[in-house]
C-alpha cells in the first residue's frame, strides 16, 4: 500500500505507507508533510469524489494536510487548493479511508491520482 505526496510547488511522489502503531504512522504522516507539522487535518476535496468517492462510499481518498499551516513557513499549494475549494498551505498527503482509519492507496489508486493530478 502507498501513500501519495503533492508539494507545494507541484512535485508528485510516492510513498510506502506506514505500518505501526497509531502513533508512529502519525509520526511518519506529519513528518511528510513538513518539519513544523503536528496536527493533520482530514480534508474531503469535492473534487476527488467523482473520479475516487465521495464521503460515504468505501475506497475513498482524502487529503491529509497541516492543520497549522497558515502559522508556519510554507506557500500555497495551488493544486491541492484547486481540488479542495479553498487555500491549502504547504504539502498534502493523498491516503486511503477504511471506516474511521487512514490505509494506503492500491496501486490503481496511486496510479488513477497521479494521471489525475
Amino acid at each position: 500500500m502507498k501513500l501519495v505526496k503533492l508539494s507545494s510547488i507541484g512535485m508528485v511522489t510516492t510513498y510506502d505507507y506506514p505500518e505501526g502503531s497509531w502513533k508512529e504512522k502519525h509520526r511518519v504522516l506529519t513528518g511528510l508533510i513538513g518539519p513544523e507539522c503536528e496536527l493533520l487535518e482530514t480534508v474531503h476535496p469535492k473534487k476527488l469524489y467523482k473520479p475516487f468517492g465521495g464521503p460515504a462510499e468505501s475506497g475513498k481518498v482524502v487529503m491529509l494536510v497541516d492543520e497549522s499551516g497558515w502559522f508556519h513557513n510554507t506557500i500555497p499549494n495551488i493544486r491541492a487548493s484547486q481540488l479542495y475549494g479553498d487555500t491549502i498551505m504547504g504539502a498534502a498527503l493523498f491516503v486511503g479511508v477504511d471506516g474511521e482509519d487512514f490505509t494506503g492507496l492500491t496501486d490503481e489508486q496511486v496510479k488513477d491520482l497521479i494521471a489525475y493530478l
